[in-house]
C-alpha cells in the first residue's frame, strides 16, 4: 500500500512544483531540475523501503522455515527403547535431508533400539525422497537402530520399487498399530 501511494505523492508534488514554478515565474529548467530531484528522492525512498521490507520478509521466512523443519522430524519416544517418527505432508529434498540428520541425532540421544518410521501422513513421495527415506533406514542400521516402516501408500511403494529398493531387506510393519503390536509382543 505504501508503494502504491508513492505514485500519488509523485504526481501531486510534481504538479505542485510545476504550478509554483509558473506562479513564481521560475525558469522551466529550474522547475525541471526540481522535479528531477523529487523523482530521485522518491526513487531512493521507494528502494530503501522495498529493501528493508524484503530483508525483513526474508528473515521471517527463514525463521519460519527453520521452525518448520525442526517440527518436521519429531522422534517421539514411546518407551525406553522404542520411538516413532511420524512424517506428515509433502517431503521435498531439503526436508528429507533435515529429517535424516535430525532423526540420527535424536535416535542416538534417546538411545533407542527401534524406530518406527510412519509414512501414513505423507502425501507425496518422489524417487529422490524415497531414496532419502532408504538412507534414513540404512543410517539408523549403522548406529544400531532397527527401523520399521509403516503406513506405506501405493505411490510410495511405486517410488521405492522404481528405485530398485530390495523390499525384503526392509522391515515393513504395515500399519502403525500392527508395528506396535509386533514390537511389544
Amino acid at each position: 500500500m505504501a508503494l502504491a501511494e508513492t505514485a500519488l505523492y509523485r504526481k501531486h508534488i510534481a504538479t505542485l512544483i510545476k504550478s509554483e514554478g509558473r506562479r513564481l515565474a521560475i525558469s522551466p529548467e529550474i522547475t525541471y531540475d526540481a522535479a528531477e530531484l523529487l523523482h530521485a528522492l522518491l526513487d531512493h525512498a521507494t528502494y530503501a523501503y522495498t529493501h528493508a521490507y524484503t530483508t525483513s520478509y526474508q528473515r521471517n521466512l527463514a525463521t519460519a522455515r527453520k521452525e518448520f523443519l525442526e517440527l518436521s522430524a519429531p522422534v517421539v519416544p514411546i518407551s525406553d527403547s522404542v520411538a516413532i517418527l511420524p512424517l506428515v505432508g509433502s517431503i521435498e529434498i531439503d526436508r528429507a535431508r533435515y529429517i535424516l540428520e535430525r532423526t540420527l541425532l535424536s535416535a542416538s540421544e534417546l538411545k533407542i533400539s527401534t524406530l518406527i518410521v510412519d509414512l501414513s501422513g505423507v502425501v507425496r513421495v518422489d524417487t529422490m525422497v524415497a531414496e532419502q527415506i532408504i538412507k534414513i533406514i540404512q543410517s539408523l542400521g549403522l548406529i544400531g537402530v532397527e527401523a520399521v516402516l509403516t503406513g506405506i501408500r501405493p505411490e510410495t511403494a511405486q517410488s521405492m520399487t522404481a528405485l530398485g529398493v530390495e523390499v525384503r531387506t526392509l522391515n515393513i510393519g504395515g500399519s502403525l498399530k500392527r508395528a506396535l503390536e509386533k514390537v511389544y509382543n
